[in-house]
C-alpha cells in the first residue's frame, strides 16, 4: 500500500478509460471510503447511486445534457446529500468525494470528479433520486487507458501563493475580462498554466466552424520550407499545415504540452516538428531563417502591446523574402453585437461562457490598425482579405447555448449536436454564405513580406 502522501500527490483527473469492467467489490470500497468523511453532527445524510448501464448513461446525456464523458467510463457514482441545509450538503458531499478520489487512486483506478453532469431535476428523475437530495458531484471510475497513464500531473500553486497568516493579504485576483488589454503577459501564462489544465492533452479547446478551419487549410496550402507557428496553444490548427518543417512557439511549457500532443496526432508534420517556449527565452535561440510565420486566430486574444511583440518576433525570425500570415476574427458589426450581448447577459468574465475562456481575453482586431501595425514592424506588401459577414462560429455558439439551457446552466460544452429549426436555418444561411470574400467579413486573412 502506498503512503498517504504518495496517493495524494499522484492523484490526477482521468478522462479516458479502458473498457475493462470495474468490479462491484472495488466500487463498494470506494463508497465505503466516502462514508468515513465527516458530516455535520454526524448525520451521514448522503446517498450514492452507482450507474453502469449504458442506457441510463445515454438518457443522462440526451435528456439531462450530462457531459458525454460519462459514456467513456465503465462506472460512475452520483453523490447526493439531504438538502435541508444546502451549505451542509455541499460541505459533506465535497469531503466524501475527496475520500473517494484518494481511495480510487490507492486501488489503482482512474477517477474524475465531474460537475458538468447536467440538469439536476432531470438527473433526479432518470435515476430516481428524491426531491430533497442535493446533487453534489458525479465521480467517474475506470482503469486509465494509455493516454491517461501518460498524462502528466498538473502543476500546483505554491503554498506561499495561497496561504495567509492571521489575515487575508497580498492576493491578486486573476484577470477575467474579455478585454485582453486588461491582461498582462503573466496573467495569460498563469491562466493557461492552471485554468486550461482542466482538459486532457490533445483536446482541441478552440471553438471554430468547419468553414473557418477550411479557410485556414486553404491559406496555408502554399507554405513550403520552414514555418514558425506562433502561439500554437492547443494545436487545433496544426493538422491544417502542409508537410513543412514546422516549429511551434508557446507561452509556457504547460501550454506547449498541448501543442506536442496535437502534433503526435498530426502525421503530416509530427516527424520533423520542433517546439520552443517564449517564457524561457527559447525563441531567442531559435533559427532565424524561417520561410514563413503564422498567427492563427491568436492576435485577437493578445494585449495591444504584446500583439506588436509577436509581429516583431515573426519579423526577426523570418528570412528576407519570407512571409507572415495572420488569420483573425475582426470587429465586424455582427461580431461586436454578439460580444455585447454576451457581456450583457453573463458579465465581463471569460469563464462564464466558455466560448473564449481557455486562452484568456478576447477582442476582435481592427483591420486597418492591424495593417498599420504590420507595416510599422517592417513588413511590406501587406494585404488583407475578409470572409464570413455572418460569423461562421455562430453555429458553435448556438450549440453551446442549447447545452447551457439543457443542462440547467451547469455546462456549455457538449459533443452531441442538437438540431432544431433554428440550428437548421443557421446552417443553411452559413452554407449559402460559403467562403466568398466580402468587404465587412468577421474573419480577416492578412499577408505580408519581409523585404529582400
Amino acid at each position: 500500500m502506498r503512503s498517504f502522501s504518495n496517493v495524494m500527490r499522484s492523484r490526477k483527473s482521468v478522462r479516458s478509460f479502458e473498457k475493462t469492467e470495474v468490479k462491484d467489490a472495488l466500487i463498494e470500497k470506494v463508497v465505503e471510503a466516502a462514508t468515513f468523511a465527516p458530516t455535520s453532527c454526524n448525520q451521514q445524510l448522503w446517498q450514492f447511486v452507482v450507474v453502469k448501464d449504458s442506457t441510463t448513461k445515454q438518457k443522462l446525456i440526451e435528456e439531462a445534457s450530462s457531459s458525454t464523458l460519462i459514456s467513456r467510463a465503465p462506472a460512475m457514482i452520483i453523490i447526493s446529500y439531504d438538502g435541508w441545509s444546502k451549505k451542509e450538503a455541499l460541505q459533506a458531499g465535497a469531503m466524501a468525494v475527496q475520500n473517494m478520489l484518494l481511495a480510487a487512486t490507492d486501488l489503482g483506478l482512474g477517477v474524475l470528479a465531474m460537475n458538468s453532469y447536467g440538469d439536476d431535476k432531470k438527473v433526479k428523475r432518470i435515476v430516481g433520486l428524491p426531491r430533497n437530495q442535493v446533487i453534489c458531484c458525479f465521480v467517474l471510475l475506470g482503469y486509465p487507458d494509455k493516454r491517461a497513464e501518460a498524462a502528466p500531473i498538473v502543476p500546483r500553486k505554491s503554498v506561499k501563493e495561497v496561504m495567509h497568516k492571521e489575515h487575508f493579504s497580498g492576493h491578486i485576483m486573476p484577470r477575467l475580462s474579455y478585454n485582453p488589454d486588461r491582461w498582462t503577459l503573466k496573467d495569460i501564462i498563469n491562466h493557461q498554466r492552471y485554468y486550461c489544465r482542466k482538459t486532457f492533452l490533445g483536446k482541441e479547446m478552440d471553438i471554430m466552424h468547419s468553414l473557418e478551419r477550411n479557410l485556414v487549410a486553404r491559406e496555408l496550402a502554399s507554405l513550403k520550407g520552414k514555418v514558425l507557428d506562433i502561439l500554437s496553444y492547443d494545436g487545433a490548427y496544426l493538422r491544417e499545415f502542409p508537410a513543412v518543417a514546422l516549429t511551434t512557439a508557446d507561452l509556457c511549457q504547460e501550454t506547449a504540452e498541448y501543442s506536442k500532443a496535437a502534433a503526435r496526432l498530426t502525421v503530416k508534420v509530427a516527424s520533423n516538428m520542433k517546439h520552443i517556449i517564449i517564457e524561457d527565452g527559447d525563441v531567442a535561440n531559435a533559427a532565424k531563417d524561417f520561410d514563413a510565420a503564422t498567427l492563427i486566430y491568436k492576435l485577437e486574444r493578445l494585449p495591444t502591446s504584446f500583439r506588436k511583440d509577436m509581429i516583431n518576433m515573426a519579423f526577426r525570425h523570418v528570412k528576407p523574402g519570407g512571409e507572415i500570415i495572420v488569420i483573425s476574427r475582426r470587429d465586424n458589426a455582427l461580431m461586436l453585437l454578439f460580444l455585447f450581448v454576451i457581456r450583457t447577459l453573463f458579465g465581463d468574465d471569460v469563464r462564464k461562457t466558455g466560448i473564449y475562456s481557455f486562452f484568456g481575453g478576447y477582442k476582435p482586431i481592427n483591420k486597418r490598425k492591424t495593417l498599420r501595425l504590420l507595416r510599422s514592424c517592417g513588413w511590406t506588401n501587406v494585404s488583407a482579405k475578409s470572409y464570413f459577414f455572418m460569423p461562421a462560429f455562430f453555429d458553435q455558439a448556438l450549440q453551446m447555448l442549447l447545452q447551457y439551457i439543457g443542462s440547467g446552466g451547469s455546462s456549455y460544452l457538449h459533443r452531441v449536436r442538437r438540431e432544431n429549426i433554428l440550428t437548421k436555418t443557421l446552417s443553411l444561411l452559413l452554407a449559402m454564405q460559403g467562403s466568398r470574400r466580402c468587404l465587412f467579413g468577421s474573419v480577416v486573412v492578412i499577408r505580408g513580406r519581409r523585404k529582400q
